[in-house]
């Protein structure tokens, strides 16, 4: 069981949350079964405004994936050979589906309106999303491999399972849906959703009066479904209540209300059409002990972090992280952590490399069961030596050092990963290292003289 941790490194956002907005989904389109990953954007002044930027406490991505398909499809109907797809759309004139985007503003497809959803659970029902602000993931589930199979249009048939993925846990997220149902000639039919995860419990929020939410499913009510929200098509929000959720999975079915004949004929593509997308309020910092402190300080040339813990319940390791600019993070080292412990308990790592000027650490904690969550930041400023500095920090090209008598064994410029871009052996100090080819970002410059190597962070325009 996870505790909450005594410190917290989002306090103060309660009233902001997650959300898939623009910029944050895969572009282009076409049918694929390829996972389709969203990285949830922070609305900061939900639920009133759209205002999004980025998340990265921690970046928190939505991965939505199909296993288990029970069908297959020729590939002149769908170029997977499977029904269930990203990015494909119902064709009336041609028996193969068309093209769709990945990722589109939910107010792209079906007809909805703002009051269909709700962000969070924690504001009023009908509030917090925007339907042209907002996005969601397209997919389609074919009808045609029942057409194909001839089976009867009054049936319920499980075509395959859907399953959210999120890169850390959430708690209580919201599922939002727009425009669950179909229709072929006076067919009408529609997806509907059994959700298989343990310890979680579905329930409505907000939406038209076609959606219908049990603990366990989400099903379209309408006598005729249809594509359009409030005539036959629904949509809305949906609260999935449980916390430190990982993934959802949920068996997908058509049903089908017997209005014609057939799902569709020989030179037309039907199916269900639809968009999913998901908010959650910003995270509290859930850990799986009570962290008491976590510091670092200068030690001989490195950076040394202690962290103690007061409780401990079902760790398995800390996973040490490094930045040198707070926004892109490497892991750097692991510590095997007690399990499971009511005394205290202190923690070291040392880090040897740190650079001159600030150098940011945090640590992912990750229990037995393989889940993962994210201490504050701390922050180490190293000063400068004196002996090795560089100039013009930042720079649009040509980047010098000063301090030390050259030549040096080797100068390497490389990306904050460590990834050697260029090296330069017998680098003497007038020359310039030549950084215009690069984009704009930070780099590290490694200075190697004497057994002895130094790092420089610069800026490149």
């Amino acid at each position: 069981m996870l505790i909450i941790a005594m410190v917290s490194a989002v306090a103060g956002k309660a009233q902001t949350s997650l959300e898939f907005a623009s910029g944050g989904g895969p572009v282009g389109g076409g049918a694929t079964v390829t996972p389709q990953v969203v990285t949830f954007k922070e609305n900061t002044n939900n639920p009133t405004g759209n205002t999004f930027v980025a998340y990265s406490s921690p970046t928190i991505t939505t991965t939505f994936s199909f296993t288990n398909q029970q069908y297959t499809l020729p590939t002149t109907q769908m170029s997977t050979g499977l029904p269930m797809v990203f990015g494909a759309a119902i064709n009336n004139g041609g028996p193969k589906a068309l093209n769709a985007s990945f990722y589109a503003q939910m107010s792209s497809l079906g007809s909805p309106v703002d009051a269909d959803f709700t962000s969070t659970e924690l504001v009023t029902p009908g509030t917090g999303i925007s339907c042209p602000n907002n996005y969601a993931t397209e997919f389609m589930i074919s009808a045609m491999p029942l057409y194909n199979a001839g089976l009867s249009t009054s049936g319920r048939y499980y075509m395959g399972d859907m399953n959210i993925t999120f890169g850390v846990p959430v708690s209580d997220p919201v599922i939002h849906l727009v425009g669950i149902g179909a229709y072929y000639s006076t067919l009408g039919f529609t997806a509907e959703f059994d959700c298989q995860t343990a310890g979680v419990t579905l329930s409505r929020l907000s939406g038209s009066a076609e959606l219908s939410v049990a603990s366990n499913s989400i099903v379209n009510t309408a006598a005729h479904p249809s594509s359009t929200t409030g005539s036959g098509a629904a949509t809305g929000s949906i609260l999935v209540k449980g916390t430190n959720i990982s993934s959802l999975s949920f068996k997908v079915y058509i049903k089908g209300d017997g209005g014609a004949s057939n799902w569709a004929t020989s030179s037309s593509h039907s199916g269900d059409q639809m968009l999913i997308g998901v908010s959650a309020a910003v995270p509290t910092l859930v850990l799986p002990i009570t962290l008491r402190s976590f510091t670092a300080t200068p030690q001989s040339g490195g950076a040394l972090l202690q962290f103690i813990t007061g409780t401990e319940s079902n760790t398995s390791f800390f996973d040490i992280q490094y930045s040198p600019d707070a926004d892109t993070w490497q892991s750097i080292g692991t510590v095997t952590a007690a399990g499971f412990s009511n005394t205290e308990k202190i923690y070291t790592f040392v880090h040897p490399a740190p650079i001159p000027g600030a150098n940011y650490y945090r640590l992912r904690i990750v229990d037995r069961d393989n889940h993962s969550t994210w201490s504050p930041v701390v922050q180490l400023s190293i000063a400068a030596t004196g002996r090795l500095m560089g100039y013009p920090n930042p720079t649009r090209g040509d980047y010098y050092l000063t301090g030390i008598v050259s030549p040096f064994v080797a100068v390497t410029v490389m990306t904050l990963d460590g990834k050697p871009l260029q090296v330069m052996e017998n680098f003497v100090m007038s020359a310039a290292i030549q950084l215009g080819q690069y984009p704009t970002g930070v780099y590290l410059i490694s200075v190697k003289d004497n057994g002895r190597t130094q790092l420089l962070k610069v800026f490149k325009e």
